[in-house]
Formats: structure tokens, sequence, C-alpha cells
């Protein structure tokens, strides 16, 4: 039995009309290579996303909690419990008890980190351009700021239509 090769593998075709009319649609598509790209990236740095979000969480505040952490970048609580214990075993972070009960662990970034995390904010931006490259840089920042709006007013976003009673 012969495995026939598509005629179109390897090769990219623009999306049917079907799909390109529906935001949705390429605001996944874009969310796919935008992923692929800074994958690519953060692997070079030994990192992946989720350490990456946390990363740069715990830099950029002053020994925030792991549950501030949490509600920042989104990870359940036992990943993130994980990601926080690989990151400090890895010299990046530093955990400590925390004011004013002591019951709360509070990360911060070592010097170490701190660097990694540096690196991987310009890593990561460099395969966002790369994935947006198609867009000159005005395009770009006004992509930012629309999709910056767009995820501020996500909470105000109706998903379903309230049932009217008949």
């Amino acid at each position: 039995m012969s495995c026939a090769m598509s005629p179109t593998e390897g090769v990219w075709l623009p999306p049917h009309p079907a799909l390109a009319r529906h935001t949705a649609y390429l605001a996944l598509e874009l969310a796919a290579a935008m992923r692929r790209a800074v994958d690519a990236e953060l692997r070079e740095l030994g990192l992946t996303w989720a350490d990456f979000m946390v990363l740069a969480v715990v830099s950029a505040l002053d020994g925030p909690s792991q549950e501030a952490i949490h509600n920042r970048v989104a990870v359940d609580r036992g990943s993130l419990s994980r990601l926080v214990r690989d990151l400090e075993y890895e010299g990046l972070i530093e955990r400590y008890r925390g004011p004013p009960d002591g019951r709360r662990v509070h990360c911060s970034a070592t010097p170490a980190g701190a660097t990694v995390a540096s690196q991987a904010a310009r890593a990561v931006d460099d395969a966002a351009q790369r994935a947006l490259r198609l867009l000159h840089a005005k395009e770009r920042s006004r992509l930012h700021v629309l999709l910056g709006c767009a995820l501020d007013r996500r909470d105000r976003v109706v998903l379903r239509r309230p049932r009217t009673v008949a």
C-alpha cells in the first residue's frame, strides 16, 4: 500500500474565505503562530511559557505571594507550586514565608533569575516581532493596544444571549 503525499503538503495556502471572515479564526491562527515562535525562543533559554510568566511576574513585583502569582498567570495551583519549586531549584527564584502570618509563601527573583527574566522578555518580544513581520512597527503597536483593550474588557463580554421568558 503506497502512501500518497498531498499535493499541497508543506505548501502554505491562504485561509479559505469561509474561515478568514471569522475574527476568531484569524486570532486563533495568529495565536498559534505566535506561540510556536515564542516557545522556540524560550526553549533556547531552557524555559517554557509557564516558566516565563511566573519568572516575569516574580521579577516585576516585590515578593508576591504564590496566590498573587496564581491570580496573574492563570496556572492551576498544583502546577504553579511545581513551577515555583523547579525555578527555585534552578536558582532563579527564592521562596520564603512572609508576613503577616507566616503561612503564605512569597517569591522573589534571584539576581540570576532577574537576568534570565530580562533575556526571556527580549526573546519573547523578538519572537512576536518575527511572527508579525508582515506588519509595520506602527501596525504591530496598534495591534498590541487593541489586544490589550480587548483583554481589559473581556469580563464585560457576553458569551451567551440572555434567555427571553416566553
